[in-house]
């Protein structure tokens, strides 16, 4: 994944708090737009993101 296709999906994610409207948006599947998040916090070894009530919010590390 490059760097900009990777940007495009954290700032989508944060600015929606979910998965599925990054996804209309970006036009990917919801899937897709997970495994890129989990393939981008893999890379950094740092969690972007927590999960509550199937809504996104970012983590200290993730508004840095």
């Amino acid at each position: 994944m490059d760097c900009i296709e990777s940007m495009s999906v954290v700032v989508s994610i944060a600015e929606a708090s979910r998965l599925s409207t990054p996804s209309q948006k970006l036009r990917m599947p919801v899937p897709t737009v997970s495994r890129k998040l989990s393939e981008l916090q893999a890379r950094l070894s740092t969690q972007l993101f927590q999960t509550s009530s199937r809504r996104l919010s970012l983590t200290d590390v993730g508004r840095s």
